[in-house]
């Protein structure tokens, strides 16, 4: 047994010493303290193995060293925590962000880190929140009592804010209030909808008349033109019939002029007067003369 405990005692107290020199040599304080406790362990069964006093009293300078060292390493990370403890309790977001970057956080537990995080991340959607609350009953404010083009401006503002709003946890009368007016802007949209489509309908109905008429016009005007076309045509092939009837050299007038000249002379007839004297009459060119 004492010679069992004596090997234990020398390798525990050669791996501290080996972890003690090596830190003096990077100039760092130690922060490795695992092998503490199995030379504090060795130590105690070295006396009671009854191993050389020596070995032992060597063994526990080393502990006794260590041990400082870790005390003075537990005194640095308690006044680490109570630090970043001091900056979350004092709920200032800029205290804590400053207070992680001034620490050396590779010694604190990585519990109190998470919970310095985990408060700055509970502020930051606080503020989110609240912001988000004031947006949504400004937005609210602004769509009272607007119409038109307005009101669908109004309804995309408030309908972002009740986005947001839920995204960020805001809850109570205000969401309920925005929730109830967006419903209300939604049905007069609906309603300005369905008026405009009537309007455009119409319109449409309008139009389509109007096309009606004017297709009508249109239809009448072609039809009076072809009428006027007809009679046109008509009258053009009269005019032919009655040039191909006319012998040619000219019209009756024309004819009865250059008649042969004995046509005349046997269209006189005599007659004789009350007192005997005698005249002639041309039925043909209604003439009266003494003489022929």
């Amino acid at each position: 047994e004492m010679q069992a405990a004596s090997t234990a005692l020398h390798r525990a107290h050669s791996e501290a010493h080996s972890v003690a020199a090596a830190t003096a040599a990077s100039g760092k304080p130690l922060r490795s303290f695992v092998c503490v406790d199995p030379l504090r362990q060795a130590l105690e069964r070295a006396r009671k193995a009854g191993v050389d006093a020596a070995a032992c009293e060597a063994a526990a300078l080393q502990l006794s060293e260590l041990e400082t060292a870790q005390a003075a390493h537990d005194r640095e990370v308690n006044s680490l925590c109570d630090g970043l403890r001091a900056a979350i309790a004092s709920g200032d977001e800029h205290m804590m962000r400053s207070a992680l970057d001034t620490t050396s956080l590779e010694l604190v537990p990585a519990e109190v880190v998470a919970e310095v995080h985990g408060r700055i991340e509970a502020l930051k959607c606080e503020r989110e929140r609240n912001e988000a609350a004031t947006c949504l009953d400004a937005a609210v404010q602004s769509s009272e009592g607007v119409q038109g083009h307005a009101e669908i401006e109004a309804a995309a503002r408030l309908e972002a804010g009740l986005r947001r709003a839920r995204e960020c946890g805001v809850e109570g009368l205000l969401l309920r209030k925005a929730e109830k007016r967006m419903a209300e802007l939604a049905d007069a949209a609906e309603a300005a909808k369905r008026e405009a489509e009537a309007l455009a309908w119409e319109e449409q109905q309008k139009a389509a008349r109007r096309e009606a008429a004017e297709r009508r016009r249109r239809e009448e005007e072609e039809k009076e033109a072809r009428k006027a076309e007809r009679r046109a045509k008509k009258a053009e092939e009269a005019e032919e019939k009655k040039k191909d009837s006319v012998p040619e050299g000219g019209d009756f007038l024309s004819r009865a002029a250059q008649q042969p000249q004995k046509s005349h002379d046997a269209a006189w007839v005599s007659h004789s007067t009350d007192d005997g004297r005698t005249y002639y009459y041309n039925s043909v060119t209604r003439e009266t003369t003494w003489e022929v």
